[in-house]
């Protein structure tokens, strides 16, 4: 008898595509990034995270499928320098695409190049929907987009925000606050002395941890004690951030809203949650559009790209139809 390998859940994550041209109905990344997709090799879409890097990280769309200039299909490749571990040539790297399963397939000595993981994402130029983890942010592959098109997108900055839902227990306008709970993680005296490398990540839990261990060292004179304090992990706090009372504000006012909140956190974070006027806690990926579709796999457990490129063109086109 065949084996029929069990469907995989997918969960699929929704953007909007900012468009910077007022006069347009959708951006033009679709068109853009056709062009330069067409015309380039591998090699040529390798971004570098940073040149000081040890492992040599860096992102690489592997592969695409264009339909017209309403729909784009591709796979975006974290890799890295590889030590002993062969995956990608330098041969490969001269072709226009590589597909998940010729990697799996490939373990030829003198590779300079790790795989190391992938996601997948779509875009119809309105919306950008993908199978990347809640733990993730958007504003790799924005960084990753901006760059490669950076030769055909004159100054514009493509933006890419979290397209938000009212969760079943709430609306939009029952959001009082953002609560940050801390732990009590170690903080180094170098990183006490500034908060630099804290607001660029935007990482409000390490601003709350930052001002509990000032806090336990100003306040308790034990010395002895606030060593212990801090080796121990005991003390953590919470970071509230309350938004202002605004009247007549419309469900697109909030929807707008709560996308620019939800795009620097970490959407998978369980430490960040928005508390209701009633003193409700609800976890940021509630508000997350989102949709789970079930594909189909191979017998490697590979998922079926044609398939998921499906679902995600019907969810794209379900999100233009709102």
């Amino acid at each position: 008898m065949e084996k029929i390998n069990k469907p995989k859940p997918i969960k699929l994550l929704a953007f909007k595509v900012e468009n910077p041209e007022l006069g347009k109905s959708h951006s033009d990344i679709v068109d853009n990034l056709s062009n330069v997709l067409n015309d380039s090799k591998l090699n040529d879409r390798i971004m570098q995270l940073n040149i000081d890097d040890p492992q040599k990280e860096e992102d690489l769309i592997s592969n695409y499928d264009i339909r017209s200039s309403k729909f784009i299909f591709l796979t975006l490749l974290r890799i890295a320098s590889a030590e002993g571990m062969p995956n990608i040539t330098d041969n490969l790297l001269e072709k226009n695409k590589i597909t998940i399963t010729d990697l799996d397939q490939i373990s030829i000595p003198g590779a300079t190049k790790i795989y190391r993981g992938h996601h997948y994402y779509a875009t119809d130029g309105y919306h950008i929907v993908t199978n990347m983890p809640i733990n993730r942010k958007i504003t790799t592959f924005q960084t990753y987009i901006n760059w490669i098109l950076k030769d055909t997108r004159e100054d514009n900055l493509y933006e890419f925000t979290p397209l938000t839902i009212e969760p079943p227990e709430t609306k939009f306008s029952e959001v009082k606050s953002i609560n940050v709970s801390g732990t009590s993680l170690p903080l180094t005296t170098e990183e006490m002395k500034t908060n630099e490398n804290v607001t660029k990540r935007f990482h409000l839990n390490e601003v709350a941890k930052k001002y509990a261990k000032a806090f336990v060292e100003k306040y308790v004179k034990d010395t002895k004690g606030v060593k212990d304090i801090l080796k121990n992990n005991i003390v953590s706090a919470d970071l509230l951030i309350k938004f202002a009372k605004k009247k007549n504000i419309t469900k697109e006012d909030y929807q707008r809203c709560m996308g620019a909140i939800l795009k620097p956190l970490e959407i998978g974070d369980e430490n960040v949650s928005f508390v209701t006027k009633a003193g409700q806690r609800i976890k940021v990926h509630n508000f997350m559009r989102q949709k789970v579709v079930e594909i189909e796999t191979t017998d490697s457990k590979n998922i079926s790209e044609p398939q998921l490129s499906e679902e995600m063109e019907r969810f794209l086109k379900e999100l233009k139809e709102q």
